[in-house]
């Protein structure tokens, strides 16, 4: 039986919650020393899913740890990861689901890795992805992500949304998986 624990992780004086995979709990957040500083100017955002973790630095460098099976880290492998690994440059905010990752970098594409059963990734397959793939080339402003579905908004105020959609959460008026994305509604 595996046990996911919330633990404070701190890498240069700058704190990023962080889900290990280990043998204990804890009921309070745990403080995690790095050996070697890899923040130098801070983070600016975190997210976690089903047992994985990641940040994005403030210079713009994602970072995961945790959970790889379905290749969620986005380092080409499907192993899993106990320290913070590098994964690319030039992102500007990310979103985790259970088990896949996306991110908008600074030029507003938008990327995704891991697993894809549901078509979440949005790249018309049900193939997870062990590296990053561009979803989306430019003008993506958000995106958020569910179990096995993922959502994003654009810089005209369109909404789009792909993957898992057995109860509606697609907000497409149906019950059928997706992928590709597909428009839903513009946001005012």
């Amino acid at each position: 039986m595996r046990f996911i624990v919330l633990a404070s992780f701190m890498r240069s004086a700058f704190p990023v919650l962080a889900c290990l995979l280990t043998g204990s709990i804890f009921i309070d957040p745990q403080y995690v020393c790095a050996a070697d500083p890899v923040i130098a100017f801070g983070f600016a955002e975190l997210a976690g899913g089903d047992g994985f973790s990641a940040y994005v630095e403030a210079n713009g460098s994602l970072y995961a740890v945790g959970n790889n099976q379905h290749g969620q880290l986005g380092d080409g492998t499907d192993i899993t990861r106990s320290e913070f690994s590098y994964v690319t440059s030039g992102v500007n905010s990310l979103a985790c689901g259970a088990n896949h990752l996306m991110f908008i970098k600074t030029d507003g594409s938008l990327w995704a890795m891991g697993y894809n059963s549901s078509g979440q990734l949005g790249d018309e397959s049900n193939a997870s992805s062990l590296l990053p793939k561009q979803i989306v080339p430019s003008n993506v402003s958000a995106a958020a992500a569910g179990g096995d579905h993922s959502l994003f908004v654009k810089t005209d105020g369109s909404l789009w949304a792909m993957g898992g959609n057995i109860t509606g959460q697609l907000g497409d008026g149906n019950t059928t998986d997706s992928s590709p994305f597909q428009r839903q509604a513009t946001i005012h």
